[in-house]
């Protein structure tokens, strides 16, 4: 049965909180989450996502925990 995952990703020493996924484990969690929020270098060049919007970028460490 799935349950509510939080996504937070860390920056400047801080947790920000994402949004949410719903999964049933945490390993498939992350994955939904790098799904929703995860971008990758070649949007990045496009421009087409905002420079440390709500989103997980390459650099950045996330993390998911049970809502």
């Amino acid at each position: 049965m799935a349950k509510e995952w939080k996504v937070y990703v860390r920056r400047d020493d801080k947790n920000l909180y994402l949004g949410s996924v719903s999964e049933i484990n945490e390993t498939h969690a992350r994955h939904a989450a790098l799904s929703q929020f995860g971008v990758n270098q070649d949007e990045i060049d496009a421009g087409e996502v905002r420079e440390k919007g709500m989103n997980i970028f390459p650099e950045d460490s996330f993390s998911v925990s049970p809502a």
